[in-house]
């Protein structure tokens, strides 16, 4: 028994210092040793993880109706967590036209910046599959396009 609860332990302490990279090692020295910054969404494998969530086609072309779901999803829960942060419709409302107005630019780079940054004024991480298609500038160019279409139709929605 003491030999599982071990076992636990040690686990606990391997996921802590292997991070999201846990479930990709194979072997538990390449793991411990393994530097947390080689997975980014910059790096070599990142088209091959996004091919794998079904955000990149195998050309490596952006997966539209995937993205289109994605878009959907993260543009109303992040609309729910303004309402959760401020209470005010008003608030809410004002921070979503600024964000579209701020996200009307032709740099797709600034855009999902601005995005992130709007997550991080109300302490919420961005969602995993959005932080992988970071690194890819087609993905994000699609993703802020369709994030803020999908909040400004939130807002009109509420509105009529």
């Amino acid at each position: 028994m003491s030999q599982i609860k071990s076992n636990f332990y040690f686990l606990r302490a391997w996921r802590r210092t292997c991070g999201a990279g846990l479930f990709l090692c194979l072997s538990e020295k390449r793991c411990l040793s393994m530097d947390r910054n080689l997975c980014n969404p910059f790096d070599d494998s990142a088209p091959e993880r996004l091919r794998h969530m079904g955000l990149l086609t195998a050309e490596g072309t952006p997966e539209q109706d995937a993205l289109a779901v994605i878009e959907r999803l993260y543009a109303g829960l992040f609309y729910d967590a303004l309402f959760n942060f401020y209470d005010d419709m008003g608030n809410v409302n004002a921070i979503c036209l600024e964000l579209a107005e701020r996200l009307g630019t032709e740099n797709p780079r600034r855009s999902f910046l601005n995005i992130c940054s709007a997550y991080d004024a109300i302490y919420l991480a961005i969602p995993e599959p959005v932080w992988w298609m970071a690194g890819n500038l087609d993905l994000i160019a699609h993703f802020s396009a369709g994030f803020i279409k999908r909040l400004t139709d939130l807002i009109r929605q509420e509105a009529g």
